[in-house]
């Protein structure tokens, strides 16, 4: 019977190192599959970031080239309104004032108005600041032509700070839309 209880111990042997290869084979069926999940989830994470990115860098192109239309719509309208104010002024007293002034002038006014309100709703702090300097310029502008009696010197100093002013915002903007 000893052989027999050595046959039995040997088959209980066998049978506990065959759970023990089995515990060994499902852990590491487990610790692959873990290593896939946690992979997976790594691969995941990336491509997300990746995407995340390009549409950051999509919504700055965007916000960039708005800002861009905005800013030269600006300097364009400047540019115009400079010149019908200037028209006007040299027509004082003259039978062509009257239409100059509404025809050409107003317009202009009214084109460089809108210009500034876009420009300001999308540009960046320091670009609203030199926006609000030409308004202001371009109100007192408005102002002295508007009076009976015009200042023609006055007008003509006004505009050319208006002038410099916007010199300076294309110059502040030409680092900042590009």
């Amino acid at each position: 019977m000893a052989n027999g209880s050595d046959a039995e111990a040997n088959r209980n042997g066998a049978d506990s190192t065959s759970k023990g290869k089995e515990r060994w084979v499902a852990l590491a069926a487990l610790g692959g599959s873990l290593i896939g999940a946690l992979t997976g989830l790594t691969g995941s994470l990336l491509v997300y970031n990746q995407a995340e990115d390009a549409r950051r860098q999509s919504e700055l192109r965007r916000t960039s080239d708005i800002r861009r239309s905005a800013y030269n719509g600006l300097v364009v309208s400047s540019r115009a309104y400079r010149t019908e104010a200037l028209s006007t002024v040299n027509l004082i007293g003259l039978e062509e004032y009257d239409k100059q002034h509404n025809d050409k002038y107003v317009p202009a006014d009214t084109k460089l108005e809108q210009a500034e309100s876009l420009a300001r709703l999308v540009g960046t702090e320091s670009a609203r600041t030199l926006i609000r300097k030409m308004t202001k310029l371009r109100e007192q502008v408005n102002r002295l032509i508007a009076q009976d009696y015009i200042d023609v010197e006055k007008c003509y100093a006004t505009m050319s700070e208006h002038a410099k002013v916007v010199d300076k915002f294309v110059e502040k903007i030409d680092t900042e839309v590009i």
